[in-house]
């Protein structure tokens, strides 16, 4: 570990030990996702891990493989064994952000086969299964952007405006969710 990695590690040891109160963290392996993705959209709803969208390869690239997009989401329980399919996003899309929400995860821009997304899908769980409501789209399409919710806005940051874009979107959104229909700005 080089001096930088130890300074790192210095300054989150506390911060770790104090978001803990004390508590012992276990860790442990989850069951394997019925298919390898990436660029999925990854976050918690009622407890639940929930993983939706993304891509994978059969082939490798290199070998002249093909990107395949996926639509699937699939939701994990604490104590559950396997992922269980609890619906399908209106479209094949990943590489957006996804914020846990209290009530709900949100799905922000991405890619799809046809390019990128300006979309913002809020899931929630009903019954076992996934609801979609289509939020207010961003102000332009985006993928491979930085998010986080603080209080009760959500922030967007960066991205890129199309897949083969070679310089990063120099954007900064806000989403307040006392009233999300009133849009990004």
């Amino acid at each position: 570990m080089n001096f930088f990695g130890w300074i790192l590690l210095m300054l989150l040891t506390p911060n770790m030990q104090a978001a803990t109160n004390g508590m012992e963290l276990a860790w442990r392996n989850l069951p394997d996702l019925p298919r390898a993705l990436g660029g999925q959209f990854v976050g918690v709803i009622n407890d639940r891990l929930v993983v939706a969208g993304g891509s994978y390869f059969h082939v490798p690239p290199w070998d002249g493989g093909k990107k395949q997009w996926v639509d699937t989401i699939y939701t994990l329980g604490r104590d559950d064994r396997e992922w269980r399919l609890a619906g399908h996003l209106p479209s094949p899309v990943g590489y957006g952000v996804a914020i846990s929400l209290d009530e709900g995860m949100l799905c922000v821009g991405g890619q799809t086969p046809a390019g990128n997304s300006r979309e913002t899908l809020h899931l929630r769980l009903q019954g076992g299964q996934i609801v979609i409501d289509r939020w207010a789209d961003l102000p332009q399409t985006a993928s491979n952007m930085a998010g986080a919710r603080t209080g009760d806005t959500v922030y967007i940051a960066g991205g890129q405006t199309a897949p083969e874009s070679t310089s990063a979107l120099h954007e900064f959104w806000a989403l307040a969710l006392a009233n999300p229909r009133e849009g990004w700005r």
